[in-house]
């Protein structure tokens, strides 16, 4: 406690658990907010020798950090998970803890016989531009887990503004648990998504260049090969080149089955933490789609509804990458975003389309397919503003009606459209850091629930990183 009776945050903090934390940041995330900041306090210095800094430097010091750099925006962050509530010293041997030396940048012991390799140290420390800083410790323990990271993005009814993001004890939990781990796992899905394109692009190139089809065909045809599919699915005359796709196909599906398996373990996850339901979202939901839809490629290789529906999902996938690069990721999101706040001008829109297909159909007042020709005639009226090149055919009623939709859709419409985009991508633009962060903790919520399930100590970091680049 402190002199004046009350309690401070480091003792409030023993009695506070990480669900604690978590319930409080569904219920009210404002005094969630301002529980964390009052238990974050300034470390006691254990000795003077080892003083604590108050202009650190964020420059990168390795090549991976220099890479990150690169590739995001500035950082203002130096994040550490220790067991450590002091700033400790060892005055006896004059040492200090290993990881106070990317916040001091001095890596030799203070004392008196190495003074000529401190004066070094000093020089390239100057050398690094340095910048105000305020050190601070969490003291409430065992905060990075899942049922934490799963309250911050359930927290959006009861934040709507992502006021939440913008506290330093949230934005450094998700900066820490998104760069030891979520981060490799997303840089990994995307590279392998990126293989699968290049071996399906590859393949089809090299069958491409078979100019017998008599190869292809025999191929197909061997004994214990199960390609074969009806000529309904060809895509070309002499062969049907998709079957021919073994290499790809089946790397492709193989994929799908282990990203399928992932979902699951993410289900499991969920079902131990005992929010079962809180699996089901639109983003999980899709990521179990094309999971499926590349599996499907088992059964039907040459279906041109499931590589067509397996290409764009893996062309999609590629956009994930900006999960890791904070600057693409200032163009792509506000983008990705838009679908939130477009639903209403799609219904009022959609109300148009169909009141004048509907129109349409009656007033030709014909035995017309309604998909075949209503639509698609409404389609290029609407959308494209083309109207019938030859009138003379075209009774005059359908003329006027045609006339009067590509007006009212051409001006009122599209404009109103056009700025209701306009204004949604400012807004979106606007609280890009904060919807960023809700990002990367999506992330770390997927990967953590995994990690709860999947045995995760069967090697070391080292030898798993050697593994999947292997693979």
């Amino acid at each position: 406690g402190e002199e004046d009776g009350s309690i401070d945050g480091q003792s409030i903090a023993r009695f506070i658990k990480p669900e604690d934390i978590a319930h409080l940041m569904r219920e009210c995330p404002e005094a969630a907010c301002a529980l964390l900041d009052y238990c974050s306090l300034k470390p006691k210095v254990m000795s003077g020798h080892n003083p604590l800094p108050t202009r650190v430097s964020f420059a990168p010091r390795t090549w991976t950090q220099s890479l990150q750099k690169s590739l995001n925006l500035q950082n203002d962050l130096l994040v550490f998970y220790k067991e450590a509530e002091v700033w400790e010293y060892d005055g006896s041997n004059f040492t200090m803890p290993e990881w106070h030396f990317a916040i001091t940048e001095r890596k030799t012991p203070y004392n008196r016989k190495n003074h000529k390799q401190i004066v070094k140290d000093d020089r390239r420390r100057r050398r690094m531009a340095r910048q105000d800083a305020e050190i601070k410790v969490c003291h409430v323990p065992n905060l990075l887990t899942a049922q934490y990271f799963q309250a911050i993005i359930d927290a959006s009814d009861a934040d709507p503004a992502y006021a939440r993001f913008d506290n330093d004890v949230v934005r450094s939990s998700i900066h820490y648990a998104f760069w030891h781990g979520a981060c490799m796992y997303d840089v990994f899905q995307v590279a392998m998504s990126f293989w699968a394109v290049l071996i399906l692009a590859f393949e089809t190139y090299m069958l491409v260049l078979e100019e017998d089809v008599h190869v292809r065909e025999s191929r197909r045809l061997k004994p214990g090969s199960n390609w074969k599919v009806s000529k309904a699915e060809d895509f070309t005359e002499g062969g049907c080149l998709l079957c021919d796709l073994h290499v790809a196909t089946s790397w492709i599906a193989a994929k799908g089955f282990v990203d399928f398996l992932m979902e699951v373990l993410q289900f499991l996850g969920c079902y131990s933490m005992g929010q079962p339901i809180s699996y089901f979202t639109l983003g999980n939901l899709f990521d179990v789609f094309r999971s499926v839809a590349q599996q499907m490629l088992f059964w039907h290789p040459g279906s041109k509804i499931v590589n067509v529906v397996v290409i764009f999902c893996l062309w999609l996938r590629l956009l994930e990458v900006f999960s890791a690069a904070e600057k693409a990721a200032r163009a792509i999101l506000p983008i990705r975003d838009l679908a939130k706040g477009l639903a209403p001008a799609l219904v009022v829109f959609s109300v148009g389309y169909f009141a004048f297909a509907h129109a349409l159909f009656a007033i030709r007042d014909s035995n017309q397919p309604v998909w075949g020709q209503v639509f698609h005639d409404s389609f290029l009226t609407l959308i494209t503003a083309s109207i019938p090149e030859d009138s003379t055919y075209v009774p005059m009623d359908e003329l006027c009606l045609c006339y009067l939709a590509v007006l009212m859709f051409s001006i009122f419409f599209l404009n109103i459209f056009i700025g209701v985009i306009g204004e949604l991508y400012e807004t979106e633009k606007e609280r890009f850091a904060l919807t960023f962060q809700e990002l990367r903790a999506q992330s770390v919520l997927s990967f953590q629930l995994r990690a709860q399930i999947l045995p995760s100590a069967l090697c070391n970091a080292a030898i798993a990183q050697v593994m999947a680049s292997i693979i």
